[in-house]
Parts: structure tokens; C-alpha cells; sequence
């Protein structure tokens, strides 16, 4: 029992004394000034520039560097092979064409497809103004300077942004000097070639780039053809800079559907064709920003943006049981679609 007695009041007396410890510690300690916090979003138009470890999410930046070191049909395939969380879809049966995936939010070509993804292209959103769908084929490959993958929800960036935003920023002549050309060929009677070039003499400066891609497909009835035109002039003075850029586009793309299990021993034939898209475009975009000191700009763009897309869809269905040629008619159907936004 006097055993027990002394551990408890040794227990005590430590608690005690650990107790008017702390409080005196406590008593002694001073407020600590942590300054102030900025917490700073990313937003469409250019602006000061945000450091990366600034930015409260995972951002993916990709330079011109990266997208000219692989040779890919375009911005859909090499965000496929390089960037986190995203995969793609071909529901129209063309590579051109895709759904693109980020974190399960889409970013389709495809009408009814329920996109949550926002594009744009030097501050304008070019998501069309028609179900928001993204013409991926649009997009001039070789013209971009860098693009950002920025996870979240942000209203900053306009109505269906729920998975996140894609910004490209292209290429200006005061970045990118001289020219360049290049040319390359793969299977299936692939051919790509692509020109760039560009030049300024401290005042203004000029970019242009061209890119034609011919593809006859791994199959029958899937050939495209694109043939894409950026060109942009620059102006710089002390405290302003201003752009006009033009954007062109005039693209052929097939597709064809998967086959049945039944058809399989010929993967290169069609089973419903044909299925075409034909896309223009026509996209001049301004944007002008005024530095009034080193920490506030002003910032803004005028756009026009008018694209024409014709969808014709005549849908012959091959027999399976008679695959040589023989096919049945079953409908035809040609629909024409032209949108215009500024």
C-alpha cells in the first residue's frame, strides 16, 4: 500500500511540474510574422506569370521542344504518350479525331459526347459554340510554343471546365528565329511535312507555320488529309505588346466502324462507310497587353472564329457472308454545320 501511495504521488508531482513546464514555455514564446500569402490561380490570357511551385495543383507543362521531338499526328496523340491521366478514345474510327480523357472528364469531336474539358488556343476558347465540342485536327502542331494541363474545376476558364483546361500558347518571331522544314513517311502511305519560320528586329516580329499530313489509314474507306496555316505578326514597345495572329485549316477525314467478331479475318475492310468529315476553318485573334509596373498588367483579345464542318454519312453495310465486294445500300444522309463567334 506505501508502495502504491508513493507511485501515485511521484506521478503527480511529474505532471505537475510538466504541466507548469509547458505553461511557462508557452508564457515565453513569441507571435511569429509568416508575412503574407498569396494563393495566385493560372488564368487564359498571358499575364505576369506564375512560378510553377506556386501553383496549388498539379500542372503539366509541355515546351515546343517536346512536341518536335515526337512525331505525332497531333495535340491529342502526344498528350496521350507523354502527359499523366490522360487516354484516349477513337469513336469516330479516325486517330485525328479522338476523345481525350483527363481524370475521366472528355474532350470530344464527337456530338453528345458530355465534355468537361475547356481548350485554348492563346487565350481564345475554341471549344465550338455547338454542344462545346473540340475539332482536334484544328490545331496547328508545329505553332505551338508551349501548352498547360491544369487539373480542377475552375470558373475563370467558362462553363463545362469540370475536369480541367488545356492552354496553348503558339509561337511568336521574337521566341523563334529562322526557319525550319521537315519531312517525314510512315505506313500506309503516310506522309508529313511541316515548315516553319519566323524573324523580328526588336520592334516587330513575324511567325509562320504550315503542316500537311496525308494518312491512307490501316484500313479501307479511313483516309485524311489535313492542311493546317498559322501566321502571326508581333509589336513590342516599352510597356505594350500587341499580336494578330491567322489561323487556317482545311481538313478531309474518314472513318469506319469496328468489325464484328465474324469479319475478323480481314481486319483492313470497312464494315460501314462512308463516314466523312470535312472542317474549315477561318480564326484571327488579337490580344494587346499594357504594363503599368512590374507587378500590374491589363490584358485582353478580340477574336473571329468561323468554322464550317460538312458531315456525310451513306451508310453501305458489307455482308458478312458475301465479304468480296458485295454490300447492301441502307441509307444516306448529309449534314452541314457552320459556326461563327467573336
Amino acid at each position: 500500500m506505501l508502495v502504491g501511495a508513493f507511485r501515485h504521488i511521484a506521478s503527480t508531482s511529474i505532471m505537475v511540474l510538466t504541466l507548469a513546464c509547458a505553461a511557462g514555455a508557452h508564457a515565453d514564446d513569441k507571435p511569429v510574422d509568416l508575412g503574407r500569402v498569396d494563393v495566385i490561380g493560372t488564368t487564359p490570357l498571358p499575364g505576369l506569370g506564375t512560378p510553377l511551385e506556386q501553383i496549388p495543383s498539379n500542372v503539366q507543362n509541355f515546351g515546343a521542344r517536346d512536341l518536335s521531338r515526337q512525331r505525332t499526328g497531333g495535340v491529342a496523340e502526344f498528350l496521350d504518350l507523354n502527359a499523366n491521366s490522360v487516354n484516349l478514345n477513337s469513336p469516330t474510327g479516325n486517330a485525328f479525331q479522338p476523345d481525350v480523357s483527363f481524370r475521366g472528364f472528355t474532350a470530344s469531336s464527337l456530338l453528345g459526347t458530355p465534355q468537361g474539358l475547356s481548350v485554348f488556343q492563346d487565350g481564345v476558347r475554341i471549344n465550338e459554340a455547338f454542344a462545346d465540342i473540340v475539332n482536334w485536327d484544328l490545331i496547328p502542331k508545329n505553332a505551338i510554343a508551349s501548352m498547360q494541363l491544369l487539373p480542377g474545376s475552375n470558373p475563370i476558364f467558362g462553363l463545362n471546365t469540370l475536369g480541367g483546361a488545356l492552354t496553348i500558347h503558339m509561337k511568336d518571331g521574337f521566341g523563334y528565329n529562322g526557319a525550319e522544314v521537315s519531312v517525314s513517311g510512315g505506313s500506309f502511305a503516310r506522309t508529313e511535312i511541316a515548315a516553319e519560320a519566323g524573324g523580328n528586329d526588336g520592334t516587330l516580329g513575324w511567325f509562320a507555320a504550315a503542316e500537311g499530313i496525308r494518312d491512307d489509314g490501316y484500313r479501307d474507306h479511313s483516309a485524311t488529309r489535313i492542311g493546317r496555316l498559322y501566321a502571326r505578326v508581333d509589336g513590342q514597345a516599352a510597356r505594350d505588346q500587341v499580336n494578330v495572329a491567322l489561323s487556317l485549316a482545311d481538313n478531309h477525314i474518314e472513318g469506319t466502324q469496328a468489325l464484328p467478331v465474324s469479319m475478323l479475318d480481314n481486319p483492313r475492310q470497312p464494315y460501314t462507310w462512308p463516314d466523312t468529315t470535312d472542317n474549315r476553318l477561318a480564326f484571327v485573334n488579337a490580344n494587346w497587353l499594357h504594363a503599368f509596373a512590374a507587378d500590374t498588367v491589363l490584358a485582353g483579345n478580340a477574336y473571329f472564329r468561323r468554322i464550317s464542318t460538312r458531315l456525310d454519312s451513306m451508310s453501305r453495310t458489307t455482308s458478312p457472308s458475301r465479304r468480296n465486294g458485295a454490300c447492301c445500300w441502307q441509307g444516306a444522309t448529309t449534314r452541314r454545320a457552320s459556326t461563327r463567334r467573336t
